[in-house]
């Protein structure tokens, strides 16, 4: 019995070539779960162009079947948080992983195809980084341990950058999964590390400033200044800072047991309310808020949302998917004060004991939660013009613009989207691991554009809803399926086009929908509507665009 990583692998160690099937019984642009071990495992095979691929069937992610995904021109993508990886190498290529899938050599005798596998089936591979080269005498910094800061550090070490890095955190912990935290009141930091602090030192080779905070950078001196006082030099830097959660300004407002959600700390002092019996307050009506009152319910806590939308998710999501997700909160015993505003908190012995709406209705609370929105935190970047909102603009390849080796990601970036050419901003996990990512590439002179349809994903009572593109402003939305009942895809469209897609229940259609909106193979509003096509014909469309496309184009 060999223990892997996740789970306990029984094999013959004598067995390493497993025949798969005959060769004729494989289609090419098709992709196929294989079924090895009497079952018990499986590993996912594809045939491009003639030529065999056979990786592991499960994300690197999540542990997703993989074969549910959508088969690309020389790479898969997961259906569940679109996570992407490169069939010849198996190396992850976007989304919330860094970790690749293990990849297998085939071989073909007798009309049979057989895969070369190792004693022990891994669930993913660790990526090769390239060693520290102490007679390189350039700095990168990277300021940020989240997703941005996290991909680019792992980044520069894949692309073969042997330079020093000094990653900058003002956290007591190495990077962990931050969108856990608003769905689990119950999770532990050990639980959703990312990475063991000694990775960073053992096999990154980078130096991990951990509890510091930055006073500045000062981008005329390429210099970064801390807290402290120590002044760093740097060749280039990347801030990937992330943002503040926004707060009231009302009477009330600074008394304790009022919380936002941001980091591990926060989530343990809301642990201390996420108990049978406890009354909890949550402002606003979108996704943070949202989760949380989907994890504090089930956890017996009699919660509240006050919001001033009409609607939950309206900006978001329209009102008709924001009205069916209302009902299914209030099934569960979730009240709603919506259209409403915050006249004050009420307090006793100085904590929050109750919420005064301006109609004077008074609702009770042991704490109460904003989930209102953030704004990036940038104001440690001196001499720099920053945005309306607070943000950076960056050029396609996340450098600042009119500055010299700034590059951002996450967050605090206002970047060209290449389908429309608009300065947007994502403010989301995949969106900053991706950027971090092309940042990192940029840095080192590659000049790789930023070129991804925005995806994130949430989830409450066990549902899950996905979202593909960017429709801060749409003319419509043509629906598709059963809104209520909550299996629908929902078609965003403006000037006839579809920008963006929701959907819940039809997990299969999510890297579908990415793969289409960036592909422009999406139908028009028209045809939706007519009914001239549907999710299977998009489905179909994408299929057949990727069948013709090289794969030796590919990176």
């Amino acid at each position: 019995m060999i223990k892997n990583d996740k789970v306990e692998i029984i094999r013959d160690e004598e067995l390493d070539e497993i025949e798969l099937g005959d060769i004729q019984q494989f289609k090419e642009g098709e992709m196929y779960q294989i079924k090895i071990l009497g079952g018990k495992e499986s590993v996912l095979l594809s045939l491009q162009n003639g030529n065999f691929f056979c990786v592991g069937n499960s994300c690197a992610h999540y542990g997703a079947p993989m074969h549910k995904g959508v088969l690309g021109s020389g790479y898969v993508t997961c259906s569940y948080h679109n996570a992407q990886f490169d069939l010849t190498t198996g190396k992850a290529l976007n989304g919330p992983s860094m970790d690749g899938l293990p990849k297998f050599e085939t071989k073909q005798k007798d009309g049979k195809l057989y895969a070369i596998l190792p004693k022990t089936l891994p669930l993913n591979i660790e990526p090769t980084f390239i060693k520290r080269d102490p007679q390189d005498n350039r700095v990168f910094i990277i300021i940020g341990s989240g997703p941005g800061g996290y991909s680019a550090a792992e980044t520069l070490r894949q692309e073969g950058y042997t330079g020093k890095i000094i990653l900058i955190s003002d956290e007591s912990f190495p990077p962990y999964n931050r969108p856990a935290l608003s769905k689990n009141l119950k999770v532990k930091v050990d639980n959703i590390l990312l990475r063991e602090e000694k990775f960073f030192n053992d096999k990154l080779e980078l130096e991990f400033m951990k509890n510091t905070k930055v006073e500045s950078v000062e981008p005329v001196t390429h210099t970064v200044k801390l807290a402290s006082g120590s002044i760093l030099k740097y060749d280039k830097v990347l801030i990937a800072t992330g943002s503040t959660p926004n707060q009231l300004n009302v009477p009330g407002s600074n008394l304790n047991n009022i919380f936002v959600l941001r980091n591990i700390e926060d989530n343990n002092s809301i642990q201390n309310f996420s108990k049978e019996g406890a009354r909890v307050v949550i402002i606003g009506s979108s996704f943070i808020g949202m989760e949380l009152a989907s994890a504090m319910n089930k956890l017996g806590v009699k919660v509240t949302i006050i919001s001033n939308s009409k609607t939950p998710f309206e900006s978001s999501l329209g009102s008709r998917i924001g009205n069916a997700l209302k009902n299914l909160f209030e099934q569960k015993g979730v009240e709603f004060f919506l259209n409403s505003k915050i006249k004050c908190f009420r307090g006793k012995s100085g904590n929050v004991n109750g919420v005064e709406l301006d109609n004077g209705e008074v609702i009770q609370a042991d704490a109460v939660i904003y989930g209102i929105g953030v704004t990036p935190n940038t104001s440690i970047l001196k001499n720099i013009t920053k945005r309306s909102d607070g943000s950076l603009e960056v050029d396609p390849f996340m450098k600042v613009v009119n500055s010299q080796d700034v590059f951002v990601a996450g967050d605090i970036a206002s970047f060209p989207y290449f389908k429309t050419g608009e300065l947007i901003r994502s403010e989301h996990w995949n969106s900053a691991m991706n950027q971090g990512r092309i940042a990192a590439k940029n840095m080192m002179n590659k000049f790789v554009p930023y070129s991804e349809i925005p995806f994130f994903w949430s989830s409450f009572f066990g549902k899950s809803i996905r979202f593909s593109g960017f429709a801060k402003e749409y003319d419509d939305i043509c629906y598709e399926g059963e809104v209520d009942k909550l299996n629908f895809i929902a078609y965003f469209t403006k000037n006839q086009k579809v920008i963006a897609v929701a959907y819940m229940g039809m997990d299969n259609f999510t890297s579908i929908a990415s793969e289409a909106i960036k592909s422009n193979l999406m139908p028009t509003l028209s045809e939706l509507q007519l009914s001239l096509a549907n999710s299977k014909s998009i489905t179909e469309k994408v299929k057949n665009h990727i069948n013709k496309v090289d794969i030796q184009k590919i990176n």
